[in-house]
């Protein structure tokens, strides 16, 4: 398939799949499936520019447009630049949820946060730096709040678990 630029993938022609869902890219010529880098974009507007294997999204690029929490079924407009694996996100990456004002860079299973990563939620100013499991925090991590403060300590399903220490401003701990 070899390398491609976008100004490339625009010279290709825009293929046309029915529902208002368009591709332009490179394809597989025998079995004619979006193999490759190249742009596919949805009804909405939403799309998504990188690589495809086997018709499905598959290794680094960006989805912009609406995007549905797994977690409580919330909708928001995002910007997700990271791996994809058979159209979902996993591996490293960094999503932006453009109202809210998020940031959340780290990794990703199934669509989900997972693993390592860092949540900045930069209308208030906090930062939460730790471990995530299905999409919760899960395992240790510190959370940092805009005055100064630091919690640290252990999550199980989103919540502070177990042994956990305070940090105050002045650095005296609780």
């Amino acid at each position: 398939m070899g390398e491609i630029s976008i100004s490339k993938i625009e010279q290709l022609p825009k293929k046309d799949l029915g529902d208002g869902k368009f591709y332009q890219g490179e394809t597989n010529p025998i079995t004619k499936f979006k193999e490759g880098f190249g742009k596919f974009t949805w009804p909405n507007g939403t799309y998504f520019l990188g690589f495809f294997k086997d018709d499905e999204k598959h290794g680094m690029g960006i989805e912009t447009g609406k995007y549905i929490s797994k977690i409580n079924g919330k909708e928001c407009n995002s910007i997700y630049e990271g791996q994809q694996v058979k159209d979902i996100k996993h591996g490293i990456g960094k999503q932006t949820f453009i109202e809210d004002e998020e940031v959340y860079v780290g990794g990703w299973a199934n669509d989900l946060r997972n693993g390592y990563g860092k949540n900045i939620w930069q209308k208030d100013g906090n930062v939460y730096e730790g471990f995530w499991k299905q999409g919760l925090r899960e395992g240790h991590g510190r959370f940092y709040f805009k005055d100064g403060r630091i919690f640290d300590g252990f999550y199980k399903n989103d919540k502070k678990h177990g042994i956990v220490t305070f940090i105050d401003i002045d650095g005296t701990k609780e």
